[in-house]
Order: structure tokens, then sequence, then C-alpha cells
């Protein structure tokens, strides 16, 4: 992990308001699965359950995603995000806006709602996507961490064309032509390109950092960008050169996740090998994050490839795995990880030097202890084992998205505490360094 310059992170109030507005998409996920009754299993093309799928995606792995970037990119890059402070607030108040519009016109009888949610989303994502790759141009500390990164935000370019295409077929099907086909290239650049580039380019940093682990073969993870974005162009070309032909889809599931199966691998086997044996609920998170993905790589192919198997939901099932098992189980693992993290880090840049500042710096587990970490993840697993099987047994609908509201209700206190926390111990850092001021001025009054 390259060393960080505080003087290149944006204020922490800033990717805070993106972490702390997750749960929050998250329990109104939770609400809407559960107002929509166990019928939203059915099929994944149910719109209550695109409505649902754009919540949590758009309005907590894609909020996490832009607060995370807001501080990686700079560590990275060597070089702030242009006009950060001013223009990601917008950013944030456009994302918020747009994922609820777009969540009810998909959801609801309302496609007089697309226009709306486009007219929100697509400047946000537009002014955001041009801020990293503005960064990101330029010389780069962890090289292959930046060039992940990088391809995370062409690919994150990509989804977002490619889901204007799709809500404007919805709004005006004759002049746009749209499908089922459209639809999973779709999600294959967001979940796999841009976020999956994304989370290989994250834990390959702070997975050795945090954990005291080997670092990832350099190799690995070029293989891995390789087959990822492979699969990607062929689902892309296979869109562009035969206008939906399942037949050249067909390789490339195989393709994109021999990527996602290496990835997992090599964060079980690099986690095994950690230094430090300590309990943590970060750890518990990857792993079963890794098995998520594992189980989704191994039930997608079957899926698309032995339909006489009679497994309707074998598609959504695998969706279920790869996106709630595995993506919002990494995304939570993080948050409680990086949050305390970042709030240490900027006290510690605001005290600087002086000692009597630094010692109002708590340390990380007295901004989020790692006891309540720990369940947090306990009941994240259990909610999530219980939400993935639904589609084959939707008895525990209920049940299920009753564990999801209290999942994100307490991931939302837990970060919530972390940062008044944070803000408690700020105001005794700058009245430490006042005070320190002050002395230093009375002595050199007194000398003079």
């Amino acid at each position: 992990m390259p060393r960080v310059d505080p003087d290149l992170l944006p204020p922490f109030a800033l990717p805070a308001r993106f972490f702390l507005t997750a749960p929050l998409f998250g329990m109104l996920c939770a609400g809407w699965l559960l107002v929509s009754g166990p019928g939203i299993w059915v099929s994944r093309w149910h719109p209550a359950l695109l409505g649902a799928t754009h919540l949590l995606v758009l309005g907590f792995l894609l909020m996490v995603m832009v607060g995370a970037l807001a501080q990686v990119v700079p560590v990275i890059a060597m070089r702030s995000l242009p006009a950060a402070r001013t223009l990601l607030p917008w950013v944030h108040i456009l994302l918020c806006l747009g994922t609820l519009l777009l969540a009810a016109s998909l959801g609801l009888p309302r496609p007089l709602w697309l226009p709306w949610a486009l007219a929100s989303l697509l400047p946000a994502l537009s002014v955001f996507a041009g801020m990293l790759l503005w960064a990101l141009l330029g010389k780069s500390s962890g090289e292959i961490a930046a060039s992940l990164t990088r391809l995370s935000g062409l690919a994150l370019v990509v989804t977002i064309l490619l889901g204007a295409w799709l809500a404007l077929g919805t709004r005006w099907p004759g002049r746009f032509a749209i499908g089922r086909w459209l639809t999973d290239v779709h999600a294959s650049w967001g979940l796999l390109g841009a976020a999956g580039l994304l989370v290989i380019a994250v834990g390959s940093q702070v997975i050795p950092m945090f954990h005291v682990t080997p670092a990832f073969p350099k190799a690995g993870l070029r293989a891995m960008a390789a087959w990822l974005l492979a699969g990607l162009l062929l689902a892309l070309l296979g869109v562009s050169r035969t206008g939906g032909n399942y037949g050249l889809w067909a390789v490339t599931p195989w393709v994109s996740l021999a990527g996602v199966v290496l990835f997992a691998v090599l964060v079980q086997l690099l986690l095994a090998k950690r230094k430090r044996k300590v309990p943590d609920a970060t750890v518990n998170a990857w792993r079963l994050a890794a098995g998520g993905l594992l189980l989704g790589a191994v039930i997608l192919p079957l899926s698309v490839f032995t339909p006489q198997w009679g497994w309707p939901a074998g598609s959504t099932l695998a969706a279920q795995f790869l996106l709630l098992g595995s993506l919002w189980t990494i995304v939570v693992g993080m948050l409680l990880k990086i949050v305390p993290f970042l709030a240490w880090l900027h006290l510690q840049s605001l005290a600087g030097f002086q000692p009597s500042a630094l010692a109002r710096v708590p340390h990380m587990q007295a901004l989020l202890a790692g006891s309540w970490a720990r369940a947090q993840v306990a009941l994240h697993a259990v909610a999530m084992v219980t939400l993935v099987i639904c589609p084959l047994w939707s008895d525990l609908h209920v049940f299920a998205c009753l564990l999801l509201l209290g999942d994100m209700a307490l991931l939302g206190g837990l970060l919530g505490l972390a940062v008044l926390r944070a803000g408690k111990a700020r105001s005794h850092v700058v009245h430490a360094l006042a005070e320190a001021r002050g002395q230093a001025s009375g002595v050199f009054g007194r000398t003079m």
C-alpha cells in the first residue's frame, strides 16, 4: 500500500455521507422486498424485483463505490480529485434522487419517471467518472491497482451507456431496440466489470495492509482482469454483431467467471497465510464472499447450459450468490474496516506532530468495536443465506426480509456511531491544538 498523502484526500465528511447513506438504501431495499410479497421470486424479471435490485446496486453498492473511490484514487494516482469539495455533494444528491426515481420507474407503473431518473443519474455518474479518469490519467504509485481502477471506471462508463439505452428503450420501445440479452450484458458490465474490477483493485491493496498477508501475485491480478474483460467484450460484441443471439454469449460466462474463480481462490489462500491471527470481522466477510463467488460461478453456467434439468430458479439463485452472497458481503465487510480507518487517518492528519493532539486521537477499536463488527458480519451472513434461498423456498420470504432489515439497521447504527465518535474526537484534537498554539505563543511572548 503506497504511503498516504493526507493533502490529497478530500475531507472525511465527503466520503462519509456516501457510506452512511448506503445502509439506508439497504433498509429501503429490505422493506421493498417485504411489502412485495413472496411472489417477487418467481422470476428475476419481476418488476418489483428489478426495482429492489436497483435500490441495492445503485443505492448501496454504487454509493459505497463512489465514497471508496473518492479516497482510494488520490492514493494510487497521487492526484486529488478535481473540485471534489464542490462536485461530490452534488454527485451524492443526484445519485440518491436518481436511484429512488429509477427503482420506482422499474417497480411501479410509473414509466413517466424514467426521464427524470436519467436526468439525475447520468449527470451524477458522468461527472464522477470524469473526475476519476482525470485523476487516473497521470502517474500512479500502485501501477496494477491504478490500472484496475482505470478499467473499473471505463466499465462504469459502458454500464451507464447500456443502462441509459435500456431506460430509453423502456420509455420509447419503438425507437430503441432492447431485450433481455442486453439487460444481461448491462448487468455483467456493472457487476463483473465496474464492481468486480474495483473489488479486485481495492482488495489487492487492503487485504495485505489490514490483515498482514502476502501480496497478491501481479500475474494473477493481470490474469483476472484479462479474463473478466475478455468475457465482457465478447458479450458486448455479441450484442452488436448478432442482435442478441445467444450463441456467442454461451462462452462468455466461462471466460469472465474464470477471473472470478481465480480471485476467490487467491483470497482464501492469502487469508490462510495471514500473520495477524486475531478474530476479525472483515476476514470473515472476505471468506464468506469468496465462497459465494465460487457457488455462483458453479450455478450460473449450469443454469444457462442445462435448462433440461428443470431448474427455472437457477439463474436467479446464481445471481443471488454473486450479488448478495459475494459483492454485498464484501462491501459490508470493507465498510466495517474502512470507515473507522479513514476517520482515524483524518484525525491523525489533523493532529500532525503535536503530542497533546495525538493523544486525543482514539484507536480504531474505540471508534467501532471489533466484537460489534463480528456480530454484524454474523447477522449479515444469516440474512444473506436466508435471502439467497428464497427463490427455492419462498416461505422464508418474510423472515429473510426482516433479517435483512435488522442487518442494514445495525450496519447503519455502527457506522453512524463511529462517525459521531470521530466527530467528538475531532473537537478534542482541535481544542488540544489550540491550547498548544496558545502555550507556544505565550512562550514566544516571554522570550521577546
